[in-house]
C-alpha cells in the first residue's frame, strides 16, 4: 500500500516586534535562542517526526524573506536538513499565499495526494510525543479531505489568541463549529467555559484540498499564487522564488480568514503538548527555567530581594537589581528595555514608535 507523502513546511516570517530589542529585521525571532541554546527555527525543524503511521516524510520546506535565506540555510545545516528546500518571498503576503506556494510545491514534488504540515518557525512545544501523536491523528483526517488545525486547551484567560469551538466528533478529532479571532475578555471567558480551544496556528492539509478551497473562497489570490508559482525561478540549489510580477499584486491574508473560517471541511485535533507561541517576554518568562523566587535569568545578573523578573543580559554588562518585582529587563549592546511583565505586549507599541521617529538603527 502506498502512503501519501507529508511535506513539513515551516513559515519563517514576521519581525517579532514584541520581542525587541532581541528580535530585529536582520535577525528576527526565529533566529533567536529564546527557549533553548538553539535558535527557534532549528528547534522547529528538529521536532519533525522521523516516521509516521500512514504517511511518508519528505525533506522540509522553509518559506522566508529573501534577506533571511542564508540564515535559514544555516539553520537547516544545524538540524541535518541540508537536503531541504527554501522558497523566498519577494515580500511578505501573510500565510494564505505562502501556504499556496507550499501546496503547489508539494504536489509537484510528491504527487497529487501530498500532505503539508504547516508550522510557524517560532513556537515552543514541550511534549514532542504528544505533538507526533496529534500529527498522526491529523494525517487520518487530512487523507479524508479535511483541512486540519491543532487546538490547545486554554490554561488561562487570553485575548491575544484565536479560539475554536468544537462541532461533531470525527474519527480522530472534531469538526470545527466556528472560529473566533482574538475575543474580548468576556467573550474569551465564555468560550473557555464551553470548551473551546486555542488556535495554535499549525495546520495539516491535503495540498489539493487547500488549493481547491482557496480557489473557491479567494479565486483572485488562487490565480495569482498559481501564476507566481508557474513563473518561479530557481536562484540556487533547492532555492526557489515566485515570479515577482505575479506575486507583487497579491492582497495578503491569513489562512484563517481566507480559508479556514469559510470552509465546511475544517477539523481540529485537540492536543496537550505544552505549547507556547512565545509571543512576548511575558510568555518567554512562563516557559523559562526560574529560581525559587520566580526569576528567569540569562547572562550576567545579580539579583537581590526581587521576585518574578525576566532578565536577559546580552550586552556584555552585568544587570543588577534590588527590590524589583515582575519586571522584564533586556540588555543588548545598543539598547536596554525595561517594562513591567504585565505590559510586555506593549513592546510592539515602542517598536512602532522607534520606527515612526526614524530610529531604524535600533530596528
Amino acid at each position: 500500500m502506498r502512503f501519501p507523502t507529508l511535506v513539513p513546511v515551516v513559515l519563517c516570517g514576521g519581525i517579532g516586534s514584541r520581542l525587541w530589542p532581541l528580535s530585529r529585521k536582520a535577525s528576527p525571532k526565529p533566529f533567536q535562542k529564546l527557549t533553548t541554546e538553539r535558535p527557534m527555527l532549528v528547534e522547529t525543524l528538529a521536532r519533525t517526526p522521523e516516521t509516521l503511521e500512514g504517511a511518508d516524510i519528505a525533506a522540509p520546506l522553509v518559506i522566508c524573506a529573501e534577506a533571511h535565506a542564508a540564515l535559514v540555510r544555516g539553520a537547516m545545516m544545524v538540524s541535518d536538513d541540508s537536503d531541504g528546500w527554501v522558497i523566498t518571498e519577494p515580500e511578505g503576503k501573510n500565510t494564505a499565499p505562502a501556504i499556496a506556494l507550499a501546496a503547489h510545491f508539494a504536489i509537484e514534488q510528491e504527487g497529487e495526494d501530498a500532505l503539508i504540515l504547516i508550522s510557524p518557525s517560532d513556537h515552543d512545544i514541550g511534549d514532542l510525543l504528544a505533538f507526533h501523536a496529534a500529527i498522526e491523528q491529523g494525517v487520518t483526517l487530512a487523507k479524508a479531505g479535511y483541512l486540519v488545525t491543532f487546538g490547545i486547551k486554554p490554561d488561562r484567560l487570553e485575548t491575544g489568541y484565536g479560539y475554536i469551538r468544537l462541532g461533531e466528533a470525527l474519527s480522530s478529532g472534531y469538526a470545527v463549529s466556528s472560529f473566533t479571532e482574538k475575543p474580548n475578555e468576556t467573550r474569551a471567558e465564555a468560550l473557555i467555559k464551553e470548551g473551546a480551544l486555542w488556535n495554535s496556528g499549525m495546520f495539516l492539509l491535503p495540498a489539493w484540498a487547500y488549493l481547491d478551497a482557496l480557489a473557491q473562497f479567494r479565486p483572485d489570490m488562487a490565480q495569482q499564487c498559481e501564476a507566481a508559482w508557474q513563473s518561479r525561478t530557481e536562484t540556487g540549489k533547492h532555492l526557489l522564488s515566485p515570479g515577482v510580477e505575479a506575486w507583487t499584486p497579491i492582497q495578503g491574508d491569513s489562512i484563517d480568514y481566507a480559508v479556514m473560517q469559510e470552509t465546511d471541511r475544517a477539523a481540529v485535533v485537540p492536543v496537550d503538548m505544552r505549547w507556547s507561541d512565545i509571543g512576548s517576554f511575558a510568555s518567554l518568562h512562563e516557559q523559562a527555567d526560574k529560581d525559587i523566587a520566580d526569576n528567569a535569568i540569562r547572562g550576567r545578573a545579580v539579583i537581590e530581594q526581587s521576585r518574578g523578573n525576566l532578565v536577559l543580559s546580552e550586552g556584555g554588562r552585568t544587570v543588577t537589581m534590588v527590590g524589583c518585582e515582575d519586571l522584564v529587563v533586556v540588555d543588548t549592546p545598543d539598547s536596554i528595555l525595561i517594562v513591567p511583565r504585565e505590559k510586555a505586549q506593549d513592546v510592539r507599541v515602542l517598536h512602532a514608535h522607534l520606527k515612526a521617529i526614524g530610529r531604524d538603527d535600533l530596528l
